[in-house]
């Protein structure tokens, strides 16, 4: 599993929308145009993609730091992501999350290993 880091440097004062997934998903197809992944939006089902909450979650000064998490099993997807977004930074690029409007101030790929041994997940419902 590969994540891709994001640390947003939000460019006004604004309050953080609560309803930004649909926004935060825009962003994510907009880097995929005219890529080979471009289909993915159309795909039925998983997307075989996620991505994480913009947190911390507060209102926004002009010069605050959030950060965004994407997440895939496809190594090459996530490349392509900090490929296309590594451009956008250098640029200095204005990314547009429904009205916040951030530029990047840094990205990481992150790799994450699953141990091959058994591993066991125990839950408990809460009462």
């Amino acid at each position: 599993m590969t994540r891709l880091l994001i640390e947003f440097k939000s460019m006004h004062d604004t309050f953080q929308e609560m309803q930004y997934h649909t926004h935060a998903q825009g962003f994510i197809y907009n880097l995929l145009r005219g890529s080979i992944y471009e289909q993915i939006h159309d795909t039925r089902g998983s997307k075989f993609y996620s991505f994480s909450n913009i947190f911390p979650h507060a209102d926004l000064k002009h010069g605050d730091i959030r950060t965004f998490i994407i997440s895939s099993p496809d190594d090459e997807f996530v490349k392509y992501l900090f490929d296309i977004l590594l451009i956008s930074a250098r640029r200095e690029t204005t990314v547009n999350i429904g009205h916040m409007k951030f530029k990047i101030n840094y990205l990481k790929k992150m790799y994450t290993r699953i141990p091959e041994s058994n591993i066991h997940l125990i839950t408990k419902l809460a009462h």
